[in-house]
């Protein structure tokens, strides 16, 4: 963020998101050093459920399109850093993909969706 500029108004909801990404690496570390890989992937994954729970909640893609461009931009943002924080507790578990994720959040080279689109035929 720009020196001077104002970070938006992240929308409501978010106190839940921000405590479960405050939450996720302790729990993450704490698993792992009880070599309990279960429950370590279990923390990631209920820092994306919350994820995508603020996304079903906040709907930043209605929130842009009907005019409300802060708050959507204020929610892409709140999701971002949970796709980066993913990118980091990931790494122990799929270093790959965690790459994938870091690469696709920094900005870096265009190298296709973090998780291809499949197609299922009948």
């Amino acid at each position: 963020m720009a020196p001077g500029s104002v970070r938006p108004r992240a929308p409501s909801g978010c106190e839940r998101l921000r405590a479960a990404r405050q939450r996720a690496p302790g729990a993450i570390a704490s698993a792992l050093d009880d070599f309990d890989f279960r429950r370590a992937c279990a923390a990631v994954v209920d820092l994306a459920s919350e994820a995508n729970r603020y996304a079903d909640t906040t709907r930043p893609w209605e929130l842009g399109s009907s005019g409300r461009l802060a708050a959507a931009v204020a929610a892409i943002g709140e999701l971002s850093a949970v796709g980066r924080d993913l990118g980091v507790l990931l790494r122990p578990f799929t270093p790959a993909l965690a790459e994938r994720i870091a690469t696709a959040l920094a900005g870096g080279a265009p190298g296709g969706p973090v998780f291809p689109r499949v197609s299922v035929r009948h």
